[in-house]
């Protein structure tokens, strides 16, 4: 996947409902009724992503997940 620039990555965010800015990241917190479903979408997340070789940062707490990504960054 080609970096992508900040015009584009604003026009992206107008369309993405949840989704902010911080510096060059977009990030998004999802809620879940429990730490056992936010575990779950987390593992979905994951095999969603893998193939991409475009993983986010990953914070849970509780019920709570937050997903970071750069998407200015070149793929690791």
């Amino acid at each position: 996947m080609d970096s992508i620039g900040d015009e584009a990555l604003a026009r992206l965010l107008r369309d993405l409902d949840g989704w902010h800015r911080h510096g060059d990241s977009v990030w998004r917190t999802y809620q879940f009724d429990d730490f056992p479903s936010a575990v779950q979408f987390v593992g979905r997340v994951a095999d969603a992503t893998g193939p991409t070789g475009r993983q986010p940062d990953i914070a849970i707490r509780g019920g709570r997940v937050t997903l970071e990504l750069n998407p200015t960054a070149g793929a690791g």
